[in-house]
């Protein structure tokens, strides 16, 4: 006999981040982590693309989630990739790094997504915003962040912290306006 429970996320909401621990069911965890497995996540975002929504399926469960708060257009794109082992070291804004590179010219997602699969024996690794917000790692955590300009980094850490980043545009390639 199948129970289909309905779970409440607990959700934190702070100057334009949201916060919501337990999000996937132990079920979409492990589709999760196949999936990941699965998609080809690009860290150099020289040669990182936008992806569409159904080359993304494993992130459904999550951008569903993040819906709930902000408007999805079927169009939107996703431009995807991970910390495993890294942290990026200074301020920053997400943003379209090649057309920065190439133009000079900041461009950033509609909002970001920074789900923790796993975090394991941490010790350090906060996020950090600029604007005074600090955010403990956590399995299965997942952040939502909007406006993408608030600056941000990570503490140094020692321990395993592995996240997925997820921006979400309304382009269909980066390195253009």
């Amino acid at each position: 006999m199948f129970i289909n429970q309905r779970i409440e996320l607990k959700v934190t909401y702070k100057q334009g981040i949201f916060v919501l621990d337990d999000v996937l069911s132990d079920k979409q965890v492990r589709d999760f982590d196949l999936g990941i497995k699965k998609f080809n996540v690009i860290n150099d975002y020289v040669v990182r693309q936008l992806n569409t929504w159904n080359e993304i399926k494993f992130a459904h469960p999550l951008l569903k989630i993040a819906s709930k708060y902000f408007n999805f257009k079927s169009h939107y794109r996703y431009e995807v990739w991970e910390h495993l082992g890294t942290r990026p070291k200074n301020w920053h804004i997400d943003k379209d790094e090649i057309l920065d590179d190439q133009q000079g010219i900041t461009d950033c997602p509609l909002f970001g997504l920074i789900y923790y699969p796993s975090v394991q024996y941490l010790r350090g690794g906060n996020l950090l915003f600029r604007n005074g917000i600090t955010i403990v790692p956590q399995t299965n955590r997942l952040v939502i962040h909007s406006p993408p300009v608030i600056e941000h980094r990570v503490d140094e850490y020692e321990g395993y912290r592995h996240s997925i980043n997820i921006n979400t545009w309304n382009k269909k390639k980066l390195g253009v306006l």
